[in-house]
Formats: C-alpha cells, sequence, structure tokens
C-alpha cells in the first residue's frame, strides 16, 4: 500500500515524492483482503492502514467470521481448538488458501496497530450457502475502528511546527541561506507543461495532475521535495530564481503558463490552500486603501504592508506562504522577511514577564472575510459586518501573537507559532469595543523593533523570480509601491501552503 503511494502519487492526490507521517486519508474500505491473509500478514496491512489514515480516519473493513467454517463437511472444529489456534494446525483441518483466525485475533491485531475499535458486528446473509456454511450462521464480521486524534507520532504537528534555529553562517549570510535556484532541467519540464496545458484550455484554477504530468516532472519533484525541507527543517525561508518567463508580447497567455508552471510547483512542495481565496491569490492593486477602508486587504492596495504573517482567522493557519513575480511595480514594492523566531529569543531575554504575557495572550483581531479582499459586497456580508455582529465575531476571533511549547520525544529546539499583523489587532479592539492596553502596545512596539533587527531579505522580486517563507516563523512585509506608466502594472501571485500534514 504505502509502495503504492510512491508509485501512482497525483492518482491518489498526494504530493509527489512525499511519505506522509500523519496520513493522507480520510476513510479506508476494504472488503475480503484480510481472507486468506496469515495472522502476520494480517499485522502488516493494518499497519499499513494506520499509517497512511489521517488522525481521526476511520478503517471500516469486513473479515470471515470463525463461524463461517463451522458446517463445512471437511472442518472438525473443537472448542479447545477454537480458542487457542491462530495459523491452520493441530486439529483444524482447512483449505490451505484460507486461514483460519479468530475474534481475539482479529481484534489484538488492530489493538496492537494503535487502533480505537468502534463497533463489531456481525454478519449473516441468509441468501448466502455453500457447501461449507450454513445460510443460519453469521459469516463475516464487520469492524468500525478508528486512528486515533492523538496518536503520539502525531500530537501537535498540526497546531505547532518545530522551532528553526539559524546557524551563526547563516545569520552572517542570509542571502547565500535563502537563495535557493530552480535547475535549469527542472525549469525547462516545468515550462514545457504549463505551455503545452495551457494550449489545450488548462488553468491554475483547472488544473488535475495525473501520474503521467509528475512522470514527466522527475527534476521538479526533487527540487520541490528541497525546498519543501529548506522550509519546514533548514532555513524556514527560499528566494528562488530563474523560472521560465514568456516575452510580454500576449500579456494574458504569458500570466497563464507563468501562474500554471507556479501553481504546479507550489502543489508538489505542499498541499495548496484555496479554501479562503482560491488556489492563487493574484496580488494586484485595485485602488483601494487597507487602513481607511473595511475588510481590505493590504494585497490590493499600493500603501506599505508592515510586518505579518498571513492568515487573520483563528480557525485558519498557514504553513507557508510564497510569492511570484509576474511584473514588479515601476517603482518601490520592495519585500522585506524577518525572522520571527529569532526575534522571539530576543524578546524573551529583553522583556520583563508582564510584557512578554502580552505577546503570549489571545488578542481580539479583526475578522476578514474569505474572497477578494476588495471590501464588503452582497446583502448577507453586509449583515455579517454590522457593528453589533462584529463586536461577537471580533472577540470570537481571539489568538496569541505567539505560542511556545517545549520540545518532546527528542526534540530538542521545541515549538512555536507566529501570527501577526498589527493593524488587523487594533482594528479588531475598535470593532470588539475594547481598548488596547498601553502594555501591549509596548509589547508591539518591541516586536516590531525585533523583527527590523532580524530582517534576512530586503529586496524586489523581479519577473520570474519567488519568494517563499514559513509563515509561522516568520514575518513578512512591503514598502509602499507606484504604478503611473502606461506599462504594465505590479502582478504579484501569492499561494498559501500546508506543509505538517505531510511531515
Amino acid at each position: 500500500l504505502i509502495d503504492l503511494i510512491g508509485e501512482r502519487p497525483a492518482g491518489m492526490g498526494i504530493v509527489p515524492g512525499v511519505r506522509t507521517k500523519r496520513g493522507c486519508f480520510d476513510l479506508v474500505v476494504g472488503a475480503c483482503f484480510l481472507d486468506d491473509a496469515s495472522i502476520s500478514d494480517m499485522k502488516a496491512i493494518c499497519s499499513q492502514i494506520f499509517q497512511v489514515l489521517k488522525p481521526g480516519g476511520k478503517l471500516v473493513c469486513g473479515a470471515p467470521h470463525p463461524m463461517m467454517f463451522a458446517a463445512s463437511s471437511n472442518i472438525d472444529l473443537r472448542l479447545g481448538d477454537y480458542c487457542k489456534t491462530n495459523e491452520p494446525e493441530g486439529g483444524l483441518r482447512v483449505d490451505p488458501s484460507a486461514y483460519f483466525k479468530t475474534i481475539s485475533d482479529y481484534i489484538e491485531t488492530l489493538k496492537g496497530c494503535g487502533f480505537k475499535i468502534v463497533d463489531m458486528k456481525e454478519a449473516r446473509s441468509p441468501s448466502f450457502r455453500s457447501h461449507t456454511h450454513r445460510s443460519d450462521f453469521p459469516n463475516h464480521l464487520v469492524f468500525d475502528v478508528e486512528k486515533p486524534k492523538n496518536s503520539a507520532t502525531n500530537a501537535g504537528l498540526n497546531s505547532i511546527p518545530c522551532k528553526i534555529a539559524w546557524s551563526s553562517f547563516e545569520r552572517s549570510n542570509p542571502e547565500r541561506a535563502l537563495r535557493l535556484d530552480l535547475p535549469e532541467n527542472a525549469a525547462a519540464e516545468l515550462h514545457c507543461l504549463a505551455t503545452e496545458l495551457v494550449r489545450r484550455g488548462v488553468t491554475s484554477d483547472t488544473y488535475c495532475p495525473t501520474d503521467e504530468d509528475v512522470a514527466h516532472l522527475e527534476n521538479v519533484v526533487a527540487f520541490a521535495g528541497k525546498l519543501r525541507r529548506h522550509l519546514s527543517q533548514d532555513v524556514g525561508a527560499a528566494h528562488v530564481r530563474r523560472l521560465p518567463m514568456e516575452p510580454e508580447d500576449d500579456l494574458k497567455v504569458s500570466a497563464a503558463i507563468a501562474k500554471l508552471s507556479y501553481y504546479i510547483l507550489c502543489s508538489l512542495v505542499g498541499r495548496v490552500d484555496g479554501g479562503a481565496r482560491g488556489r492563487l491569490f493574484d496580488v494586484r492593486d485595485a485602488r483601494l486603501d487597507a487602513k481607511k477602508q473595511d475588510n481590505v486587504l493590504f494585497s490590493v492596495s499600493q500603501g506599505e504592508a508592515p510586518w505579518h504573517s498571513d492568515g487573520a482567522s483563528v480557525d485558519r493557519s498557514y504553513d507557508a506562504v510564497g510569492l511570484f513575480c509576474i511584473h514588479p511595480a515601476e517603482e518601490g514594492g520592495i519585500s522585506f522577511v524577518s525572522n520571527a523566531a529569532s526575534a522571539f529569543e530576543k524578546l524573551k531575554s529583553r522583556l520583563p514577564g508582564f510584557l512578554m504575557h502580552e505577546l503570549l495572550r489571545p488578542i481580539p483581531r479583526d475578522v476578514m472575510e474569505n474572497g477578494k479582499g476588495i471590501g464588503v459586497e452582497g446583502g448577507l456580508k453586509k449583515l455579517s459586518r454590522t457593528q453589533d455582529v462584529l463586536v461577537l465575531r471580533s472577540r470570537y476571533n481571539s489568538y496569541p501573537i505567539f505560542v511556545e511549547e517545549a520540545g518532546g520525544g527528542g526534540e530538542r529546539r521545541g515549538r512555536l507559532r507566529f501570527r501577526y499583523m498589527r493593524h488587523w489587532i487594533e482594528t479588531g479592539h475598535r470593532k470588539a469595543g475594547l481598548t488596547i492596553s498601553p502594555l501591549l502596545r509596548i509589547a508591539m512596539d518591541a516586536l516590531d523593533a525585533a523583527l527590523d533587527e532580524e530582517t534576512v531579505f530586503d529586496g524586489r522580486l523581479e519577473r520570474g523570480e519567488m519568494f517563499f517563507c514559513n509563515n509561522n516563523l516568520f514575518a513578512h512585509g512591503r514598502s509602499a509601491f507606484v504604478d503611473s506608466g502606461p506599462g504594465p502594472r505590479r502582478h504579484m501571485v501569492r499561494a498559501w501552503i500546508q506543509l505538517q500534514e505531510l511531515s
């Protein structure tokens, strides 16, 4: 089963090149696959099923009932042998193609693999009749078992990611640590596939990967795996260059090919999360002001976007964020990236406990609706953003800026999650009818200063360049920009990627 996932990942909706430890399926349904399995084979099969299920995932399966053999003319079923026989031996004479198993064998195997037994039924089929079975005896067992949500190998992975500590060399040479150029062979594979798909009318919104596509992307899959490790384990951020770009003679076609190439790469790095704003989000100036208008993202305005992480909901968090440049701004639009984990360690050594508490307690945030982030549209959305409703929604939408957990199970670095956008904290308090305490203001001033000190990237993305960062451990921002000339306007594309479920 594990090998099959590795051989045909795209057909199963799995990120190619990933051997997931958290599991990738919500439900496994099986019939007859345990009929001819020995006890040892059954344990191996159930163990693999446990591995591929997500925490909370279920296995529903049928298995031969021991009584299936009770009426057989060639079986001498004696009580003593039934209770202690696991393999076909002793007084039990059975067809060698079918291994006899007791109910206890099934239960002990499932529990031994880590499953929790939710239910078990004896199934009788009056219409089922053979020379070895009486129709009034149960012929199958049906099991409903679950992989525990708090399984020891999965605990906490989906909530608090592991810290990433930079070495002294990386801190002294951030540009070198961050650079991860796309190899020429991988770039050629991406461009070739994307160009052909766009020619057939496929877009980044409609593309569904196939195993045939993956077979033609061998070098891209290898690079995506390297980038995934870079983001989740090694450095935490990456400046990727050299994605091929078509000439801008036909802006629509060149943008479509570029976006599809970018989406394919992101989908091989992790699971692209399109639940809130679509698979890819076009970062373009909508001539709006995020500081003056309600439910407007900084991404769709020309104004400065101060230090922040992406995602403003207590119910949604992104592991990584990627930004791809299709065309830079005429002037400005400089990207900034800061190591928030390093900033956090500095703050712990600088601030007294009562100020650190402000960064570790739940704080109300503004509520940003799903969609394009260009204001309030539609009657229902307007109703949900009335003053009385927003008071309740903003107070519910509360979570800490930092969450830290000590390392466990051999981890030495511990775990950390960073979620911050000062503007949404300030507007969230106002909409919730609350006043920001002086202590919180001082703590956020100190955080902003520490993020300034821990800046690791300060530059302008050019055509075909991408920047990825671990959204739980790094902050990013952008300077204001201007597009006043007749040429193409600034066009970036953002993707949100989930990585922890693949760890």
